[in-house]
């Protein structure tokens, strides 16, 4: 037991969060379960091991300011023509919260202009859900449709190749405009966008219930993911 305590601080001191360091001592702690039923072993180590509690950390999001800079920097880009693209895409993550794939896998005629929304076709578990389009992302989206290229399919988001957007093209634009923004918190990634999304929601007046909705939640339970 000795010995498993020392892992434990060891394991700690190593600069692993909580949540890891409990990993790692369940899967040892059903290991050595398995030996012990199999009488493989006379005794097990982690029997009665008290495990580091976890933290629950609070989601991060940016301020109005914030999001204000990094709408402002996803312009500032080598290509011209991609500065609107750049934009929009930023602009879908704010105002949207869609998740990254969600994004990527947004089509042109998932824009319903005339009822004002955005269709997310393939959310998390298979769902579908509208979002209402706000005035920013609308004139942000007309810019990009103005600019885009015509292409052999019709994905909202393309590249220079007028292939779809990917993941990685995505992540470099988010990291560009981070950085031309002067937002230095490595804690800040894409999902800090979808966070945002729904604090300012929140700060709006929406109910939870819509928020989760609009988010593409199964439950109440999920509405910080």
């Amino acid at each position: 037991m000795q010995l498993v305590r020392r892992f434990i601080v060891h394991q700690r001191e190593a600069g692993l969060s909580t949540a890891t360091v409990v990993r790692r001592v369940n899967c040892l702690r059903s290991f050595w379960q398995f030996l012990d039923q199999a009488e493989l072993v006379t005794a097990n180590p982690l029997e009665g091991i008290r495990l580091p509690k976890t933290r629950t950390e609070l989601p991060t999001y940016l301020t109005d300011e914030q999001m204000r800079r990094l709408l402002q920097a996803a312009g500032k880009t080598h290509y011209a023509n991609l500065a609107s693209r750049d934009q929009a895409v930023i602009g879908t993550f704010l105002f949207a919260g869609l998740r990254r794939q969600e994004l990527i896998n947004v089509h042109v005629p998932d824009v319903n202009w005339e009822d004002g929304i955005l269709r997310v076709r393939h959310g998390k578990g298979g769902r579908m859900r509208v979002i209402p389009m706000v005035r920013e992302l609308r004139e942000l989206l007309e810019a990009w449709l103005v600019e885009r290229p015509r292409c052999h399919h019709d994905f909202l988001f393309t590249n220079r190749e007028k292939q779809p957007l990917g993941r990685h093209a995505v992540q470099v634009t988010f990291k560009r405009a981070k950085r031309m923004a002067g937002i230095d918190r490595p804690e800040v990634t894409i999902h800090t966008l979808r966070h945002s999304f729904a604090c300012a929601l929140l700060r709006g007046g929406a109910s939870v219930v819509a928020i989760q909705r609009l988010m593409g939640h199964a439950s109440l339970l999920c509405a910080a993911k």
